[in-house]
């Protein structure tokens, strides 16, 4: 019980603390959420219920918003609880007028029940019948059933109270089949436990437990403490009745645990009153006047007038010293609350202290008054002693007729009772013959649980070693997966390596070819020419000396274009190269990479046309792209007829600039213009004066241009000229000038313009 407890406060208020509102950013819909979470609390902690009311009551002082009357009906009924009636009645009122104001029928409802339960648990039933009613027809011509549930319950024990047992259970069923479709309503407890104890006043203790049992497990399953401990209470009383005091004692004590703990001084009441019922019925005085006490205290501590009646009552018959004033005191605060079994009980015992004392006429004036009273709330048990003390007066006044008369309807009350005592032993035979039958059946059902538990432990133990040799295997598979695995890494690694060394070898004989091949030749005419102008200059004609300084010229030249390439491409294979961003202006950069070509331009009568702006300056490596524009335009000069044309020029847009290099050669032949870009292939052809090349250009054109973040295409038909492109982005760029007219050199003007900058030292 002590679990159960402790596991629905932990989620609760673990729960609403996690949702508790602040002022500053709070909706009205977390609001409400709040407030409900502290409603559900209200059953299972009233103490933190309270602390967390009074907090939000706090922070939103005195609204008369809705959630407001809520937040004070709550207090309200916790306070109730708590047994300070007086301040939970004005907060009802103060909720019922606010509400009314709001013209909220829900909560205007709520108010009135909860001022009607006041009433109740104060013994002033009439008035309290007249809210319940009121808030029946009210809440049926609003269609809120939950609300018209609870009325017509309240109604029920009010006729339950005032004994007219047939009348309280049809409101009782009624209630409950309202009531039927929501399993987990903790009003369900309360009716069958209510229901029970109509079936216990008519003597039908059997249906009593069963309707005792069943709620106990509702209960159990809404988790409402407040509920589990009304539950147990009525099952530790029907055990009381059916003699077996040591389960009634356990089960008064569990629900006396559950009080303390939730601190509910009238249901503490009531568990101290059944506590002292117990121990005296089973012969031990001393403690059950020490129970009756503790519940008197209780009750007048929670203005429960029902529990002081009967712990008054109670008192008296232990023999206590005040027995006479306690059972006045019962009969007077039972006749001011209509309470008709407190005023039968009261009135009997009276009676017989006024028969002890002599004062024949008031016990049998007394004795009468028990006897209506008892009649109405069918006190089947306290009627034939009412009898017996009857008979007794009117015998010792020599009224035998009367005497005769109570005789025997004290006799045939007796039989009656003694029948239906045998017929509840009868009962209690046959529940104790099916408890045992029970027990007898849980024996065999254990043999067989620990029969089918062991069964279950070797099925365990075989799934655990199929489990194990599983993983074993699996764990052996992934072994010898990452072993294959590895050794195939290992081999496409060396696959690899192969790969690139044969690239290298590839790549080393290629430079080998070149230099001693197309390096060999141009260096081995340069040696001729010197060696002959040094010893015949002095003889050959000025024209014959003038063509030979040309060819010197562009042999170095084509010497000086291929070791550049040269060097680029050594570098750019060993990964060197590392492109530099640098504000340059393109113009400037095309002049010094091109003034190599003076030579060969002016001997083939070749205008080389540099259409880019002067002012165009971008940031870009200006060696990379000036390897590029140097070797575009000694592809063109390769490729172009004398007395041709090569034009550069650029267009910009949003996000990309190109540049272009075209010429009106003879074009690219589809076949080789496919393999131009291709990693791997160096492509050289003959050009229209059968030039040599390396097959390098292009490929670190293309190199270079990836490197600085552009790309290159190229538009070509055979025998109708190339153009080729390539972009660049622009990151940081100055904006387009307005275009001047382009620059036409010839090839003397080119070489007079790049003689004005100092030659480019490439690393």
């Amino acid at each position: 019980m002590k679990v159960l407890f402790f596991f629905s406060t932990f989620l609760l208020i673990g729960f609403s603390s996690c949702h508790q509102p602040t002022k500053e950013n709070s909706t009205d819909n977390e609001k409400d959420a709040y407030l409900n979470i502290v409603d559900s609390l209200i059953n299972i902690d009233p103490s933190e219920a309270l602390r967390r009311i009074n907090h939000f009551l706090t922070e939103y002082p005195q609204n008369e918003d809705e959630l407001f009357i809520k937040a004070i009906l709550i207090k309200g009924e916790i306070l109730s609880l708590r047994g300070a009636n007086d301040s939970a009645l004005i907060h009802f009122n103060i909720a019922q007028k606010k509400s009314l104001d709001l013209d909220n029928a829900e909560l205007y409802l709520r108010s009135k029940l909860a001022l009607g339960k006041i009433l109740y648990s104060r013994g002033e039933y009439n008035s309290a019948l007249e809210i319940f009613t009121t808030v029946q027809q009210l809440s049926s011509d609003q269609n809120l059933m939950y609300k018209n549930t609870r009325a017509t319950y309240y109604i029920g024990k009010y006729y339950h109270t005032t004994g007219n047992f047939n009348r309280a259970m049809d409101f009782y069923i009624k209630a409950l089949q309202q009531t039927d479709k929501d399993k987990a309503s903790p009003l369900i407890t309360y009716l069958k436990l209510s229901i029970g104890k109509c079936f216990l006043n008519n003597g039908d203790t059997n249906t009593s437990l069963y309707y005792y049992q069943e709620a106990y497990k509702n209960a159990i399953t809404t988790g409402n403490l407040i509920a589990i401990s009304h539950a147990l209470n009525h099952l530790g009383s029907i055990n009381n009745i059916l003699g077996q005091h040591e389960l009634s004692l356990h089960y008064h004590y569990l629900a006396l645990e559950l009080r303390e703990t939730l601190a509910l001084p009238s249901e503490k009441a009531i568990s101290y009153n059944n506590l002292g019922r117990t121990w005296l019925k089973s012969g031990n005085i001393d403690s059950a006047v020490i129970y009756f006490e503790k519940s008197l205290k209780s009750s007048l501590a929670a203005e429960y007038k029902k529990g002081t009646v009967k712990a008054l009552t109670n008192l008296a018959r232990t023999g206590h010293q005040n027995k006479t004033e306690m059972y006045q005191n019962a009969l007077s605060m039972a006749e001011s609350s209509n309470y008709n079994a407190g005023i039968a009980n009261a009135r009997l015992n009276m009676g017989l202290l006024y028969f002890e004392n002599g004062d024949f006429n008031k016990a049998i004036e007394s004795l009468y008054i028990s006897l209506d009273k008892a009649k109405k709330s069918k006190l089947s048990e306290t009627i034939p002693h009412i009898h017996k003390g009857l008979y007794k007066c009117y015998l010792k006044i020599n009224d035998l007729q009367k005497a005769m008369s109570h005789l025997e309807e004290y006799s045939r009350l007796k039989e009656r009772w003694l029948l239906e005592k045998n017929q509840q032993q009868l009962a209690e035979m046959f529940i104790l013959f099916e408890a045992d039958k029970m027990e007898q059946n849980n024996q065999i059902l254990k043999a067989d649980n620990q029969l089918k538990e062991m069964s279950i432990k070797r099925k365990k133990m075989l799934i655990g070693f199929i489990i194990g040799a599983l993983i074993l295997f699996i764990l052996l598979s992934l072994l010898i997966y990452w072993r294959f695995y590895n050794n195939r890494q290992a081999h496409r690694k060396q696959m690899e390596l192969n790969h690139q060394l044969e690239i290298a070898n590839r790549e080393k004989d290629k430079l080998m070819s070149i230099i001693s091949h197309e390096l060999r030749n141009p260096l081995y005419w340069f040696q001729n020419l010197t060696k002959s102008l040094s010893i015949k200059h002095r003889v050959l004609p000025p024209e014959t000396t003038e063509k030979s300084l040309l060819a010197l010229d562009e042999s170095a030249s084509q010497t000086f274009h291929l070791m550049d390439n040269l060097l680029f491409w050594s570098r750019s294979r060993l990964n060197r190269i590392t492109p530099k961003n640098d504000l340059t202006n393109i113009h400037l950069l095309i002049n010094q990479n091109t003034r190599i070509f003076s030579s060969i331009l002016e001997q083939k009568g070749i205008m080389l046309v540099n259409n880019i702006p002067n002012d165009l300056a971008i940031k870009t490596d200006p060696n990379l792209i000036g390897c590029v524009f140097r070797n575009l335009v000694s592809n063109s000069i390769k490729f172009t007829p004398s007395n041709g044309q090569i034009i550069i020029d650029v267009i910009k847009n949003s996000e990309n600039i190109v540049f272009s290099v075209t010429d009106n050669g003879k074009g690219i032949e589809p076949a080789i213009r496919e393999k131009l870009f291709k990693q791997n292939k160096e492509i050289s052809t003959l050009g229209i004066m059968n030039e040599h090349g390396s097959g390098l250009g292009l490929k670190l054109c293309f190199e270079f241009i990836e490197m600085c973040g552009g790309g290159m295409f190229l538009d070509s038909e055979h025998q109708n000229g190339t153009k080729i492109c390539f972009s660049l982005p622009v990151p940081i760029a100055e904006a387009f000038q307005t275009v001047q007219k382009p620059e036409t050199f010839s090839a003397n003007t080119l070489r007079h313009k790049v003689s004005e900058f100092n030659p480019i030292t490439m690393d």
